[in-house]
């Protein structure tokens, strides 16, 4: 049953635009799965795919993700899940600009109404969109799942990043995004990232365009020098 109420983004869902420099698909070892899907840049955004065969009952549903440093527009973007018989659960990202201070850490994302599955071993059509002519930035997808409502201590339908915001809190996190972000970079276009020696630059980097053009200009000096003599 397992197998049927979570599935991997990056291996099972189809993903418009799958290609880089749009999105890419990374080993992650923070993921269950080991692979998550990254969004370096988009316009028409549209993920989706399907858990078959879900036994009857109330369910959460959770999306497992990462909005990192410099995200835009991921607030538009609406996340859903729908039976064959047309129940509809759907919301979108809360605006709060502290969702940032995670960096690249994930956190469930749960759809404040619960899903409910009338028929026996019924197909639940899981996706998320936003078609805007905004580009949507800086995302990484790894899982969604279902969980039967009855699971969850307590029955309450705290979502996972208020809870991860609470505990920053408490621990007096808040204030300590640059920390965060210390060790990240990033070019335009594409979402931050741990440091790389410059051997692994990419060559529209700015830094690998830097490079070039002072090698170029060091070789023209040296020109100049040996037609002088």
């Amino acid at each position: 049953m397992l197998l049927r109420m979570i599935m991997c983004i990056a291996e099972e869902c189809t993903i418009a635009h799958l290609r880089f420099p749009h999105w890419e698909t990374v080993q992650d070892p923070r993921s269950v799965f080991g692979t998550v899907a990254r969004l370096h840049a988009v316009s028409w955004l549209h993920v989706f795919g399907t858990l078959r065969g879900i036994h009857t009952g109330s369910y959460r549903v959770v999306w497992r993700l990462a909005v990192l440093p410099r995200a835009q527009c991921v607030f538009n973007i609406v996340f859903r899940a729908k039976t064959k018989n047309k129940r509809l659960v759907e919301a979108r990202l809360p605006h709060n600009i502290r969702l940032l201070e995670f960096g690249s850490d994930y956190f469930d994302f749960v759809l404040s109404d619960l899903l409910e599955v009338t028929e026996p071993f019924e197909d639940v059509d899981v996706e998320c969109k936003c078609t805007s002519r905004e580009w949507k930035t800086n995302l990484m997808l790894c899982s969604v799942r279902l969980e039967p409502a009855h699971c969850v201590p307590g029955g309450s339908q705290r979502r996972g990043w208020e809870q991860q915001l609470l505990k920053m809190d408490s621990e007096g996190l808040g204030s300590r995004r640059l920390r965060r972000l210390k060790n990240l970079r990033s070019h335009p276009g594409a979402s931050y990232r741990p440091w790389q020696p410059w051997t692994a630059l990419h060559w529209y980097e700015p830094a690998s365009i830097a490079l070039f053009f002072a090698i170029l200009v060091f070789a023209f000096a040296l020109l100049l020098q040996s037609r002088a003599t």
